[in-house]
Parts: C-alpha cells; sequence; structure tokens
C-alpha cells in the first residue's frame, strides 16, 4: 500500500515537531532547576550580607525575623 504524498509530509511533521517539542522540555527542566538552585543561593546570600552589615553597624543589633529566614546571632562563639 502506497502512502499519499500528503500524507508522509504530515507524518514528518508531526515526528519532527514532538521530537523538538520532547527536546525542549528537557532543556527546559534543567534550565529552570538551575535557575531555582540559583535563586535559592542568591536570597540566602542577601540575607545574610544584610545580617551581617546590620550587626557590624549596630553591635546591639537583635534580628528580626527576615522576610525569607530566620537569622540567629551567636555572640562568643569560637
Amino acid at each position: 500500500m502506497e502512502r499519499s504524498l500528503r500524507y508522509r509530509v504530515a507524518a514528518a511533521l508531526a515526528t519532527f515537531s514532538i521530537f523538538t517539542v520532547g527536546t525542549l522540555c528537557i532543556i527546559l527542566y534543567f534550565a529552570s532547576d538551575n535557575i531555582e538552585k540559583d535563586h535559592i543561593e542568591q536570597v540566602i546570600e542577601m540575607e545574610m550580607d544584610h545580617l551581617v552589615y546590620r550587626y557590624q553597624k549596630h553591635a546591639d543589633f537583635i534580628s528580626q525575623v527576615g522576610s525569607h529566614l530566620k537569622t540567629y546571632v551567636i555572640h562568643g562563639y569560637r
């Protein structure tokens, strides 16, 4: 049974589209995972920098609950 040209072109286009979408899904999954890790690290670094800056500026600084993290200051840690 011979397939028509229209059917072969449609099948090739569908196969190519499925392959392209699948590849993009995999790439976006790994990219979003990396972006999430970088964002978490950035938030932690910003909170810690703010805490250290405030503590250095005011030695009697009592930290409040941050917008993203709970912070603690340990005095006399060896």
